[in-house]
């Protein structure tokens, strides 16, 4: 379709060059650009930034964040590829996972977590070709995505249904109704499609395909134009904006119509009515699959397929191997807190999980065959919780060995959120590899050198409650023909706590008020992704509170962050001017 891709083409070219504009909006003013683009892509409704408004008609009190329960400021970003892959298959009906051809997603923020990276020319292809695909795709469902079910024969009502199908599909796609403006564009363009010869079926095509390609879609902006919420010196999410943050956080997709309709009568503008919200979310399948992201990228597993491992060390190790060791991590901890129990206890000891005929040769079971994960348990004296799982284990390890400073290091970082400085650019490798060397053995002589201790005096004794694990978690007992000592300790809640293996660290971090407060943290930062300023501490005591006060659940946790006023309320960005 030559002509078809010229129109996309082109539609891009503008988004391009508008979304450049519109990321300025995270520290200063944007106007309207007057584009005319079809869904207004110059100036996604009518705001000068992430909750920001049009300039003029009222005073800048944008800023730094201030006070001790002061939000930091919204993050600015496109949907990654998850979210990218959820929002189609809720929108569309598509289940394609498009985006898994799209360049890698980015540290947002530096939180830890990912965000789409801003639309640049490297993408161009990529996006083109997803939405050409998603829109073409759309035909075969046509049927369920017209207000008028099925097409009609008048042109005139052609026309009338088309109008619906812009507004109602547009609010499903923008995640709030649409302005004037982009109601206006996105008709002139379907009518300039039919006035050129466009049947009905195709016009509606390329409107979809300008949907899908505008900065309202693409972009987690989800700002109904008008005044902003004012209270005080921030700004309070209205509820279209509440719907899709919470449908993020919780499904890692857009709100379902009951969302809408919610967002429709402003019912999710008090801390009640967002909780009533988010406990309907966590109830629905959906939940799984977005806790899953979470746990999979707090772990730093999400690129495991791409980890390299030396053929000679591990033969058995392919990105099929790699794919079943994320879905294990991924459906044990969200089925922890879905179905069972909640408790991140559990999260960090249980031996339960579900394996298929990959993981089984790694943990040793016998009759386990197939591709399906399937429930099992694993042996209690190898495997206790997350931590002692495949994923996590040869994500952090060498290509040809086990690691002990990358698996403590994560778990200093990501379960303690313990702060360690900075190495310094003179710390030696340790020795490579020797028969008569175990691993432990070679990174202990490395810790001895001053200028590693600074570091590595915190990461490696937590690392080497791992060493009963092999560089892809298969369990060993033996390293360079000696036992394995997996002994070691940890500073936590201001003590050393000692180890013995990797069974007794799961169940003091079970236990500790620290790691329940980095647990708090770590989901902030998936939510809002952004590490937490100095005025979102008063919503991480309220958030652990509400945790640790149910025994921690993290259904909890989760539902107490939704009441904190770092996800109902943002600081003004920088010059921000709010009418």
């Amino acid at each position: 379709m030559p002509e078809t891709r010229r129109i996309l083409a082109n539609i891009l070219a503008n988004i391009l060059a508008a979304t450049a504009l519109v990321a300025l909006g995270c520290t200063g003013q944007v106007a309207d650009n007057g584009s005319g683009n079809p869904g207004g892509p110059g100036n996604p409704g009518g705001s000068g930034g992430p909750g920001g408004r049009q300039p003029g008609g009222g005073p800048s009190v944008g800023g730094q964040p201030s006070g001790p329960d002061a939000p930091g400021f919204a993050v600015f970003r496109r949907l990654n590829r998850a979210e990218y892959n959820n929002t189609v298959r809720d929108l569309l009906g598509d289940t394609t996972s498009p985006a898994s051809t799209f360049p890698p997603d980015q540290d947002s923020a530096k939180s830890g977590y990912f965000t789409g990276g801003a639309v640049a020319n490297a993408d161009a292809s990529h996006l083109l070709d997803a939405t050409e695909a998603l829109a073409a795709g759309a035909m075969g469902r046509l049927p369920t995505l017209l207000p008028c079910k099925a097409v009609p024969a008048a042109p005139a009502d052609q026309d009338s249904c088309a109008k619906q199908f812009i507004t109602q599909f547009g609010k499903r796609a923008f995640r709030r109704p649409l302005t004037p403006d982009e109601t206006s564009n996105l008709t002139g363009f379907y009518t300039s499609q039919r006035m050129a010869g466009t049947d009905f079926p195709n016009a509606i095509r390329l409107v979809i395909s300008a949907m899908l390609m505008s900065p309202q879609f693409l972009y987690r902006w989800e700002v109904t134009p008008g005044s902003a919420i004012r209270e005080g010196n921030l700004v309070r999410y209205n509820s279209y904006e509440t719907a899709a943050r919470l449908s993020y956080l919780i499904w890692a997709s857009m709100p379902d119509e009951s969302g809408f309709a919610l967002a429709d009568q402003n019912k999710l503008s008090t801390p009640d009515q967002i909780e009533a919200e988010a406990r309907r979310l966590l109830k629905d399948p959906r939940a799984k699959q977005a806790l899953g992201d979470f746990f999979t990228q707090w772990l730093g597993v999400t690129e495991l397929r791409q980890v390299p491992k030396d053929p000679k060390a591990y033969p058995s190790f392919t990105p099929e191997v790699a794919a079943s060791m994320i879905a294990e991590s991924a459906t044990f901890a969200a089925s922890t807190v879905v179905d069972g129990d909640g408790k991140l206890a559990t999260v960090f000891t249980s031996n339960k999980s579900f394996v298929d005929g990959n993981l089984a040769k790694i943990y040793g079971l016998s009759g386990v065959n197939g591709s399906g994960l399937a429930p099992d348990t694993l042996d209690a004296n190898q495997r206790g919780g997350i931590l002692t799982r495949a994923a996590f284990l040869t994500q952090q390890a060498n290509p040809d060995e086990s690691n002990p400073v990358r698996r403590g290091k994560l778990i200093a970082d990501r379960v303690a959120c313990i702060d360690v400085p900075p190495p310094p650019d003179n710390v030696p490798d340790p020795k490579p590899p020797s028969p008569n060397l175990s691993v432990r053995d070679r990174f202990s002589e490395h810790d001895m050198n001053p200028c590693a201790q600074a570091c590595h005096s915190v990461f490696d004794p937590i690392g080497y409650a791992f060493e009963n694990y092999n560089g892809v978690g298969a369990y060993q007992t033996m390293d360079a023909g000696k036992p394995v000592d997996a002994s070691g300790q940890i500073g936590l809640d201001k003590q050393m706590r000692t180890f013995k293996n990797a069974l007794e660290l799961g169940n003091i971090l079970a236990e500790s008020a620290q790691v329940s407060d980095c647990m708090a943290r770590q989901f902030l930062r998936y939510a809002l992704r952004r590490r937490e300023s100095a005025g979102d501490e008063a919503s991480v005591a309220s958030a652990t509170a509400a945790f640790t006060k149910q025994g921690g659940n993290l259904r909890e946790l989760i539902v107490g962050l939704t009441r904190t006023r770092a996800f109902t309320h943002r600081t003004p960005s920088n010059g921000e001017v709010l009418q």
